[in-house]
Order: C-alpha cells, then structure tokens, then sequence
C-alpha cells in the first residue's frame, strides 16, 4: 500500500472518530436530557397562557377553550389518577391564562359553530407554558 493510499485512510479514520466524539459528546447528552424530561411525574404550579388566532392569523376576543389537565397524584406513575376539564374564555387581546396546582399533560379544544373542532395535547415538562391555539 502506497504512503499516499495510507494518509488517505488516517485522515478518513480519524474524521470518523472525531464526528462520533462529537455526536457523543454534543448529541448524546441532549438525548439523555430529553428521556429524563419525559418522566411520568406531575410538574407543581403549573401556568398556561397564549392566544387564539383565527383564519387570518388575526386574535379572537370572547372565544371560549376548554382545558382539560391531567395529572398522576401519587399514582403508579404509569397512568393518570385525575384530569379537571375547565372552561376558559380569551380577553379583549385574544388572550387566556390560567394555572392549575398540578400538571403532566393539558389537552386543549374548542366547540363553537363556524370552526372545525380542534384539539392540541401537550406534556407539561415545566412551571410556565405558553400555547397558542390556531382555529380553522
């Protein structure tokens, strides 16, 4: 094997292993971070605010959401002990608020003549949550 064919296949090598350190050291512990986030447990003074926009990407005053929140309270971890479905209703800005003692997941929807029913569902991974809704 020429001189030449080996530099070739060192430069090659060491590229590879520098790109796995790398994804090992830059990937791998945003993935760990992520599974870890994912833990079935209840997040405490949970807050949730955002807008409702409508079609034209234009805020809706007076629109009523109802929030479902759900929660483990000291359950098994696996599934959940609890939900509270609450009626809600956007300002004069489009805009709602409200907090809840005790989170893991929210679900969102909407009932009102004029729009598709639309639905989001979000773990709740920390203490303040912002979540827009978008009718169509």
């Amino acid at each position: 094997m020429s001189t030449n064919t080996r530099n070739k296949i060192m430069i090659i090598v060491i590229s590879l292993i520098a790109l796995g350190l790398a994804s090992y050291y830059l990937i791998f512990p945003t993935m760990i971070k992520n599974l870890f986030s994912l833990t079935n447990k209840d997040i405490n003074n949970v807050n949730i605010e955002g807008y409702v926009y409508d079609q034209n990407e234009k805020t809706v005053e007076n629109y009523t959401l109802y929030i479902t929140n759900y929660y483990y309270e000291g359950g098994d971890g696996e599934s959940y002990m609890g939900g509270e479905k609450t009626p809600i209703i956007t300002n004069e800005s489009g805009h709602y608020s409200i907090h809840f003692d005790k989170s893991c997941n929210v679900q969102i929807d909407n009932v009102k003549e004029g729009f598709s029913k639309f639905l989001i569902v979000q773990d709740i991974t920390k203490q303040t949550n912002k979540i827009d809704f978008h009718l169509k």
